[in-house]
């Protein structure tokens, strides 16, 4: 994560864990403001057992971009071209049911 006070503790959160465990810590985090946010964001998947766990490592997916609190960039990839964002608002739902993780949590 970009900011190391809001990332502190998290670097021991295990990559592996139930679905109720995931929710629950995410849950358990303080909200931050949107200057907090602003700026790029190294992320990591944890498995939880669900349909969807492989599919942002698959396809690589290495974080998230805060422009501001209405220009975000959720889904940043990198590819032989470089990096790519992806609006998954823009992603047809068909591709997902193609892969077999149509059911979302």
């Amino acid at each position: 994560m970009k900011n190391e006070s809001m990332s502190e503790g998290l670097s021991e959160v295990p990559r592996v864990m139930a679905l109720s465990e995931a929710k629950a810590l995410f849950a358990s985090l303080p909200p931050v403001d949107v200057p907090q946010m602003i700026g790029r964001w190294h992320g990591v998947s944890i498995a939880t057992g669900h349909s969807t766990d492989l599919l942002l490592d698959n396809s690589g997916w290495c974080g998230k971009k805060f422009e501001s609190a209405d220009i975000v960039h959720p889904l940043i990839h990198k590819s032989i071209l470089g990096e790519v964002y992806l609006n998954p608002g823009l992603i047809p739902f068909t591709i997902f049911e193609s892969l077999g993780v149509a059911e979302w949590p």
